[in-house]
């Protein structure tokens, strides 16, 4: 089956927010995209296909902002992201000379969207404050951009119990569609590592570091792929948290084995 779009076209897509055209050009607002859905008679629960058999291509990207909490006892931990994802719609074509920038959800539920989930989270929940994060671009010739925010609890923490505090942990974050199969929707990371997952500059995580990410893919009817996150955990701070107060504390219990019969109070 082939894709009704060219996916590499797709990966320079964030490269136009970098450039000066797009940046210093003002969008559409949102109201003009009333009008042009009524005039094709858009429909949003439709795929952008083009023929019998043809399949959407969905690049996706991830844009970690934060993880933090990895508990022991329930092998989860927490992440701060944007997802990245754009296709193309060519019954979005709009012609104008700038895209059109959609940010608010009432809108947003015109267009149709791909529909991934975050398999091995126990909960998630959009950021609202102080608005829903999240914002849209068409752009003329019918590329689209979506990017929103996300809290997630993910499960699927591999930690080395009988290692710890010495094991390397290591997880993972599984997105995969939640009705389309591969042969109608099917996603791929943006091509550029960079762009598949980007970190930020400033993440830090308690008592450990962060030494490496994969994107990665998984098989399966449905499309699937799979950041996975390697990590070294830092003994110095289980040294000033664990080992050096747990050693003072039994050195003191021993005090009184060296004390002088009189100092010791009788039973």
């Amino acid at each position: 089956m082939e894709p009704v779009n060219n996916p590499h076209h797709l990966d320079g897509i964030l490269r136009r927010f970098e450039s000066d055209d797009v940046a210093s050009q003002r969008p559409f607002p949102s109201t003009r995209l009333i009008p042009f859905l009524k005039r094709i008679e858009y429909d949003p629960r439709t795929p952008p296909v083009l023929f019998v058999g043809d399949k959407v291509i969905v690049k996706i990207g991830l844009q970690i902002q934060a993880m933090s909490n990895f508990e022991l006892s329930t092998m989860d931990y927490d992440v701060d992201t944007w997802l990245r994802m754009a296709w193309y719609d060519p019954r979005l074509r709009h012609g104008s000379s700038r895209p059109i920038l959609i940010n608010e959800f009432r809108f947003l539920k015109k267009i149709w969207r791909p529909d991934p989930i975050f398999t091995n989270a126990k909960s998630a929940t959009f950021q609202k404050v102080t608005y829903l994060n999240f914002y849209m671009y068409i752009f003329p010739g019918g590329e689209v951009f979506l990017d929103f925010r996300v809290y997630l609890k993910p499960t699927a923490a591999e930690i080395v119990l009988c290692k710890y505090p010495h094991d390397n942990p290591a997880c993972s974050l599984k997105i995969t569609s939640l009705g389309f199969t591969s042969d109608a929707v099917e996603f791929e990371w943006f091509s550029e590592p960079s762009d598949a997952i980007q970190l930020n500059r400033d993440l830090e995580i308690p008592e450990l570091t962060l030494v490496d990410v994969k994107a990665e893919t998984c098989d399966g009817n449905y499309s699937c792929m799979m950041a996975r996150f390697f990590l070294h955990r830092e003994l110095g701070f289980h040294l000033a948290q664990t080992y050096i107060p747990t050693t003072i504390c039994v050195v003191f219990s021993w005090i009184s084995v060296w004390l002088p019969e009189e100092f010791v109070e009788g039973s």
